[in-house]
Order: C-alpha cells, then sequence, then structure tokens
C-alpha cells in the first residue's frame, strides 16, 4: 500500500467520525487480511487516548497495524522480542515526531471534555490536528508494515 492511499483513507476514515484508532488501523487491516468491519470494531476502544486522555488512538491503531502485520501467535521468546522491539522503535520515533504519547499532551486539551474540545484555539483544534496524527503515525507504521 502506498502511503498516499494509506493516508487518503485514515483521513477519510476520521472524517467520517471515526476515531483515530479506528482510523489509522482500518487503513491497514485489508491488506493484512482483517476485514473493515471487524478492525473499526477492534480499535473503537482506543479512541480519546482509551477514551481517557491517556496514549494517543493514532498510536495504538499504528500498533495494532504492526501487531497484525508482524505479531506472533504461537508464542516464543525470540518472537515476543522482536515485535517488542519493533513496538518500541515505533514508539520511539512517534516520540521524536510529536514529543509526547497522550492525546491530551498532543493536543493540549483534555480529549475527553466536550467543552475543552470545542473551545481550544484554531490550532489546537483535535478537528485539524488529528488527521495529521493518523497521517504521520501512519508514516512511521508504513515503514514497518512495508517489510513484514
Amino acid at each position: 500500500m502506498q502511503q498516499s492511499q494509506w493516508q487518503q483513507k485514515a483521513v477519510q476514515s476520521f472524517d467520517t467520525g471515526y476515531n483515530c484508532a479506528q482510523s489509522v488501523f482500518v487503513a491497514f487491516a485489508p491488506a493484512l487480511g482483517l476485514d473493515e468491519k471487524t478492525a473499526l470494531k477492534i480499535a473503537s476502544t482506543f479512541g480519546g487516548g482509551m477514551h481517557r486522555g491517556a496514549t494517543c488512538g493514532a498510536l495504538t491503531g499504528a500498533m495494532m497495524a504492526l501487531g497484525l502485520a508482524a505479531g506472533f501467535s504461537e508464542y516464543s521468546p525470540e518472537a515476543k522480542d522482536e515485535i517488542g522491539g519493533l513496538t518500541r522503535e515505533l514508539v520511539l520515533r512517534w516520540q521524536d515526531q510529536f514529543g509526547e504519547l497522550d492525546c491530551r499532551d498532543i493536543l493540549q486539551i483534555d480529549p475527553c471534555d466536550p467543552e475543552q474540545k470545542t473551545s481550544c484555539p484554531r490550532s489546537r483544534n483535535p478537528g485539524r490536528a488529528l488527521p495529521k496524527l493518523c497521517e504521520r503515525s501512519g508514516s512511521n507504521s508504513l515503514r514497518y508494515l512495508a517489510g513484514a
């Protein structure tokens, strides 16, 4: 999947109303053998930093895609270490790019507070910031998924 296709799907999903985790995960799921409906259901609980402003949904969506592409289903210490290393690398790239892991820190609001979401300055408005987060988390994920 080319980056432009992935970004387009993620932003389209977000614009439709899906959360960041859903938007990122559903963009990758079909190419990884998972239907869109199932992907949307799985990721539905991860939006808004798991609905508490914690770890960003765009990041958790990217992590789910990484797990689907390179995760393990039969235990071995090597498989566990391999996916752990890929996950750490994805998280480090995220931190390098955004400086933070949590929605509330990235957006500088509590994304669970409807008043803060609607009254935050336009430059930090989740409606403007979240599609960019979805795009960028996907760009990082693509590097891993292309090789998986």
